[in-house]
């Protein structure tokens, strides 16, 4: 597990009490830069603005289809929960992968807004 963390990060996994994983982002700095670049569009890097960007990476990448993965973000945090081991590292993975890849995720953000 401290490979994957490492290997996430910012993004943090979380077990929450009522047995659910979640996976989380503080929105207040991670890949601001980017974002910015839309900020007069309306686009700010919120935790809503990550969902749209998570909901892309579990449609293109069918996982889903594997397990459910439910969005409940804020304004400063993103948040996804699973009961799924397996396909919320599946999920984080490729959205790390994806966030690693600035030209990628400009994309992305630009096919979504």
């Amino acid at each position: 597990m401290d490979e994957l963390v490492k290997k996430i990060a910012p993004f943090n996994f979380v077990t929450l009490k009522n047995g659910l994983l979640s996976v989380c982002l503080d929105t207040a700095s991670y890949k601001k830069e980017i974002f910015a670049e839309r900020y007069q569009d309306g686009i700010m890097g919120s935790g809503y603005d990550w969902d749209r960007i998570a909901n892309f990476v579990v449609r293109k990448y069918g996982i889903r289809q594997k397990g459910y993965i439910y969005f409940d973000s804020e304004a400063d945090m993103f948040c996804a929960l699973s009961n799924h081991f397996e396909v919320l590292k599946e999920f984080v993975l490729k959205l790390k992968e994806v966030c690693d890849n600035d030209e990628k995720l400009r994309k992305i953000i630009v096919e979504l807004w």
